[in-house]
C-alpha cells in the first residue's frame, strides 16, 4: 500500500490541544529514497559528460559525512564550520565546498523535489491550519527553497545553522526557539521527523512529544 503521510500522523495531532506542529523536512516532507534515485541519475549522466569533476562528489560525500560525525560536537559558527570539515579532509579551499554544497544540496534536487512529495501532505497541511494550529519547519539543513518546491507555507522556519541556533540534532535548542518564539508552550507542541537518533531524541531532550515517520 502506498504511504500517505496524512493518515501516519492525523491520528496522533490532538486538535483540540496541539498549538504547534513542527516538522522536520528530509526524508519526512518528501520521499527520500525517490530524491536519491532522481540525484544517482543526474550525477551518472554528470559524470559520464564530465568525467574529471568525480572530485565534486567526493567532496560532498564527505562534507556530509563530517556533518553527520560531528553533529554533537560544540562548536560556535557551525554554517562556517561545517564547510572547514569538509576541505580540511578534502585538502580544498572551504569556498570551494560551500560553491559545491550550493550546488548540490541545495539547487540540484529543487528540481526534483516535487515529485517526491509525500503523498497526502497538503491535505495534511490543510487540516493542521483549518484547526488554528501553527506550522513551523525544522531541519539541519536550510529548508526555505525546498518548501518552495514542495509548494508548502510555514508560519516559521528554523535550521539548525541559523545563527539563533548554531547547533545541530539532537541539541533541542531548535525546538526550544521555535516554541519561545511562537509564544507557546513546549506541551503544546509536536515534532514529527523520520530519524529516531535525531529527531526523536532531539523532541525527548525538550520534553516535547513527537511522531517518527
Amino acid at each position: 500500500r502506498k504511504f500517505d503521510i496524512f493518515e501516519q500522523i492525523d491520528p496522533y495531532i490532538n486538535y483540540s490541544k496541539t498549538k504547534v506542529v513542527i516538522f522536520d523536512v528530509d526524508g519526512t516532507l518528501y520521499n527520500q529514497q525517490k530524491l536519491r534515485f532522481y540525484m544517482l541519475k543526474h550525477i551518472f549522466f554528470y559524470l559520464l559528460k564530465h568525467p574529471l569533476k568525480l572530485k565534486e562528489i567526493r567532496i560532498i560525500n564527505e562534507f556530509r559525512k563530517q556533518r553527520e560525525t560531528r553533529s554533537g560536537e560544540k562548536i560556535e559558527n557551525i554554517e562556517a564550520a561545517q564547510y572547514l570539515w569538509a576541505a580540511e579532509k578534502c585538502n580544498v579551499n572551504p569556498d570551494l565546498v560551500k560553491e559545491l554544497v550550493n550546488k548540490w544540496i541545495y539547487e540540484i534536487p529543487l528540481r526534483y523535489l516535487k515529485k517526491c512529495r509525500q503523498t497526502g501532505l497538503n491535505r495534511l497541511f490543510k487540516k493542521i491550519k483549518n484547526n488554528g494550529i501553527k506550522i513551523a519547519i525544522y531541519s539541519d539543513y536550510p529548508s526555505r527553497k525546498k518548501l518552495n518546491a514542495l509548494n508548502l507555507r510555514a508560519d516559521l522556519i528554523v535550521s539548525s545553522t541559523d545563527i539563533e541556533i548554531d547547533v545541530f540534532k539532537p541539541n533541542p535548542k531548535g525546538l526550544k526557539y521555535i516554541a519561545d518564539t511562537l509564544k507557546q508552550s513546549i506541551s503544546d507542541c509536536m515534532f514529527i521527523g523520520d530519524r529516531q537518533d535525531k529527531d526523536g531524541v532531539c523532541a525527548l531532550n525538550a520534553g516535547m512529544l513527537y511522531v517518527i515517520l
